[in-house]
């Protein structure tokens, strides 16, 4: 799931941890999971969308789409915000399962998007619920 030479880390503080690329700082993935509160996810999801306003008010959202992944309930949220390095575009797809809220969250300068793209989809296409 995670690039080779990429180094894996716990977020301090979160329930998850990121893997940076050491040739580009400003792409990484990050992935864990939490127990489920008893709100639907998306409501949970629109809750994080609203809080990330009040921090980044360049926020944009592309997609924030309930659904189904691999038959769990899920959400998928990308969106793009200005940060400190530059314009980030962010590419992220929660689902519960087993009382469990899952993430995998990918970002990366729009300009290096196209990269952590391919390196997203294959991460996503290999995390198991």
């Amino acid at each position: 799931m995670i690039p080779v030479g990429w180094q894996a880390k716990p977020r301090e503080g979160q329930t998850s941890t990121q893997a940076t690329d050491p040739a580009e700082p400003t792409s990484f993935l990050r992935y864990g999971g939490s127990p489920s509160p008893s709100r639907p996810l998306f409501d949970v999801q629109k809750d994080g969308e609203a809080e990330f306003i009040t921090r980044y008010p360049s926020y944009q959202r592309v997609a924030l789409t309930p659904g189904k992944w691999r038959g769990h309930e899920s959400v998928t949220w990308e969106f793009e915000f200005d940060a400190e390095g530059g314009r980030k575009h962010v590419n992220s797809v929660y689902w519960r399962s087993g009382g469990v809220d899952y993430v995998l969250y990918a970002s990366a300068l729009v300009t290096t998007w196209p990269k952590m793209k391919t390196i997203y989809t294959t991460a996503l296409t290999s995390t198991k619920p």
